[in-house]
């Protein structure tokens, strides 16, 4: 996307599903839905991502320029978007999901200024919480840095979950992020993936275990998880750590 004549294109190739379409989701979603009560388990749904998707049809200069040079494209753009995602959540929301995801790892302050994401990305946010709220979903927002410059923002949205709380590459301060938000918003994440949990050794998962739960756990609003996830090339060795040093943390061993 280079100005406002793109736009025309992009609405046409974000198409709505096709009915044979959502009737496989509805389909798929209801075994989901049966297997999680089985197992009391959580369901997610979304990796909704109109802001990140700014990024990738801009471009990092694009979008960037486009805040001070083009405001006009960078609404109009953001609400194609946001009106392609907000019909993919409320079929989610009708399906059941427990929480909807959005996913902002391009929400950060690397591409969008601090005014920037206040006056373009923050008022869309606030309706998408309201939609994900009133079905009765929660609602999660997934950022892995550049936490401390909107403490205030998540506040005010008033989102459920922050996830993507990462000490090492995303350089979280956890004692002052559960100050913070921690009594208002649930904090999940607590260590990193790549590097601690990945290549770390026996005693330094341990370690970044017994930290995360003793910054974040008190008075609850925690979920332990290696940041970004557990991939399938991760040593089982060190998954089985992490999860022993969950259990030895929750009784107080």
């Amino acid at each position: 996307v280079k100005s406002p004549a793109d736009l025309k294109a992009l609405r046409h190739l974000l198409r709505p599903p096709t009915r044979s379409q959502l009737a496989a989701f509805r389909e798929r979603a209801g075994e989901i839905k049966t297997f999680a009560r089985q197992r009391d388990v959580f369901v997610e749904g979304g990796w909704v991502e109109w802001g990140d998707a700014m990024l990738w049809l801009l471009g990092v200069e694009g979008l960037i320029f486009a805040q001070v040079d083009q405001p006009e494209l960078i609404e109009e753009l953001l609400q194609i978007l946001f009106d392609y995602e907000q019909a993919r959540i409320e079929i989610l929301l009708d399906a059941g999901v427990d929480a909807s995801v959005h996913r902002a790892w391009y929400e950060v302050t690397d591409f969008w200024t601090p005014a920037a994401y206040r006056r373009f990305l923050k008022p869309l946010l606030q309706r998408e919480v309201h939609l994900v709220q009133d079905a009765g979903a929660f609602y999660t927002y997934i950022m892995t840095k550049g936490f401390a410059e909107h403490y205030t923002d998540f506040l005010d949205l008033g989102i459920d979950v922050l996830c993507g709380v990462d000490p090492v590459q995303g350089g979280a301060d956890l004692a002052e992020m559960k100050a913070a938000i921690g009594d208002r918003i649930c904090l999940w994440g607590g260590m990193n993936s790549h590097v601690t949990l990945g290549g770390g050794t026996e005693e330094e998962i341990r370690a970044a275990v017994r930290g995360a739960v003793s910054a974040l756990a008190p008075a609850g609003g925690f979920v332990l998880f290696p940041v970004d996830q557990i991939t399938l090339d991760m040593p089982a060795r060190n998954v089985e750590i992490l999860i022993d040093g969950w259990r030895r943390a929750g009784d107080g061993s």
